[in-house]
Formats: structure tokens, C-alpha cells, sequence
């Protein structure tokens, strides 16, 4: 029995002596005494005893967070903006205990903040106003990949950058909305213009159509005209070539123009003006 109130005893006492504590998932622990680090490397996951007295067990979250920053800044052409991004980081278990030798628990505070305003004031200061909320993608890219340059060193892992908001001057929006509505119209009267310009050109065509179809049909008729003179005057020459060839063929074509009447005058011993009847002709 007093052996066992003395195991009790002792166990008691090695409670209060000794401290406990836990590394969730996803966690590193490290030990300092006094404020230093006597950890050699970071502490896994798990339940944790040590002496508790000027000891104490810190632990680090190195899952992936996320961080929403507002700040304001000026663009390229001196516009004021109200900018809101959201940055991913995580940090990197195998250097947790340099980042806490130089920074601490605050490390947030005291590093990452800091350099997501100057990343972001710098990028955006090299953009003009109009086209950064075209942009934004790129923007974010590129606030993204100074950080991961200006944090990296301190095992601070920087993977998503993304632009929530940008907000500017009632004034700027306003200017920006007439300057859209003003391209608008722009566009609207290139589009009428070029579609007046396709009408005209499609009259001209339709012109150049009809006055080709004239030509081709004048020349026809011209065409059609001189073949017709041509055989007429063919066949004149023809009949010509014949009548001189043929004396009794001249006679039939005098007869057959008489109208059967002799002339009612006749001075003296004038022939009578009429074919001479030969005895072919008689025959």
C-alpha cells in the first residue's frame, strides 16, 4: 500500500515537472528555452513532452493560406485605385526554424505584408488605368512572381496571386464609360460606312455589267447589219454579172416591168422604143 502511494506520488510530481504539448496535422513544432531555438530540426506531428519550465513548443502551419490585402495604389497615368487581391502561400517545413530565427511567429506582419504592398504598388505603377482590369490576370501573375523572388529565401512559397477588386474615382469610371460608349458609336459608324462603301461598290459593278451588255448587244446588231448588206450587196453584184451576161435574160426582165402600153407620141422616124424581137426571141 505505501508503495503505491509513493508511485502515485512520484507520477504526480512528474506531471507537474514535465510539460506536454501537441503538432496538429500539417504542422511543424519547434523548441526554444528562453527564447532560443534548441530544436535541431523541425518537430513532426504528434504529442510532445518536455520540461516545461523556460521551455515552450511553437508550432507553424504549413498548409497552403490565404491572405486578402487592400491597399491603394497609383497607376502608370497617375490614377488612384482601390486594389484587393488574395495570395496563397505556404511555408516550407525544412525552414521554418530560420524563418522563426529571423522573424518570429509575426513573420506575416513583419515580411509577407510588406512585400505584397510593394510588389503589388510596383506592378500596377507600370500599367496605365484603362487597361489594368483587362489585364488583371497579368498583374497578378507578375505581383506573384516578385514575391515568390523577394519571399522565397525565407522558405516562404508563394502559388496563387489573384486580383479580386479594383476600384477606382467615380470620376475615372465615368470617364471610362463615355470613353466606351464614344467607341461604340466609333464602331457603329465604321460599320455603316463600310457597308454604304459595299452598296456603292456593288451599284458600280451592276453598272459596268450593264454598259458591257449594251456594247455586246450593239455589236451584235452592227455585226448583224453588216452580214445583211453584205449579202444583199452580194447578190446584187450576182444579178448584175448575170443581166450583162445574158441579153435575152435583160429582155425578160423588160417585159416583165412593161405595163403593156406603147408610147403615145412619136416624132418623125423614131424606132419604136421596144425590144427587138430576134428570131431566137420568136422562138
Amino acid at each position: 500500500m505505501k508503495k503505491s502511494m509513493h508511485m502515485m506520488i512520484v507520477a504526480g510530481l512528474c506531471a507537474i515537472l514535465a510539460g506536454c504539448g501537441q503538432v496538429d496535422t500539417g504542422e511543424v513544432g519547434i523548441f526554444t528555452r528562453w527564447g532560443e531555438v534548441i530544436s535541431n530540426k523541425p518537430e513532426h506531428e504528434g504529442i510532445h513532452f518536455y520540461f516545461p519550465i523556460g521551455t515552450s513548443l511553437i508550432t507553424y502551419d504549413c498548409r497552403n493560406q490565404v491572405a486578402n490585402v487592400d491597399t491603394e495604389v497609383f497607376t502608370k497615368d497617375l490614377q488612384s485605385a482601390r486594389v484587393r487581391l488574395a495570395v496563397t502561400y505556404a511555408l516550407e517545413r525544412e525552414k521554418v526554424i530560420g524563418l522563426h530565427v529571423k522573424t518570429g511567429v509575426g513573420y506575416f506582419d513583419k515580411l509577407i505584408l510588406p512585400s505584397v504592398l510593394g510588389a503589388t504598388k510596383n506592378v500596377i505603377g507600370q500599367m496605365e488605368a484603362d487597361g489594368l482590369v483587362a489585364k488583371r490576370k497579368e498583374a497578378a501573375e507578375a505581383i506573384r512572381a516578385a514575391l515568390q523572388e523577394k519571399l522565397s529565401p525565407f522558405g516562404i512559397g508563394v502559388t496563387f496571386v489573384e486580383v479580386l477588386n479594383i476600384d477606382y474615382s467615380d470620376a475615372f469610371e465615368k470617364a471610362v464609360e463615355q470613353k466606351q460608349v464614344a467607341m461604340q458609336e466609333a464602331i457603329k459608324e465604321k460599320n455603316n460606312t463600310q457597308r454604304l462603301q459595299e452598296v456603292a461598290r456593288q451599284n458600280v459593278v451592276k453598272a459596268q455589267a450593264e454598259a458591257e451588255a449594251k456594247v455586246l448587244n450593239s455589236e451584235a446588231e452592227a455585226k448583224a447589219i453588216l452580214v445583211k448588206a453584205e449579202a444583199e450587196a452580194k447578190s446584187i453584184e450576182m444579178r448584175n454579172k448575170a443581166l450583162a451576161q445574158s441579153r435575152a435574160l435583160i429582155e425578160y426582165e423588160t417585159v416583165k416591168t412593161w405595163d403593156g402600153k406603147l408610147p403615145v407620141q412619136m416624132l418623125g422616124s423614131a424606132p419604136v422604143p421596144f425590144i427587138s424581137i430576134s428570131g431566137e426571141t420568136r422562138k
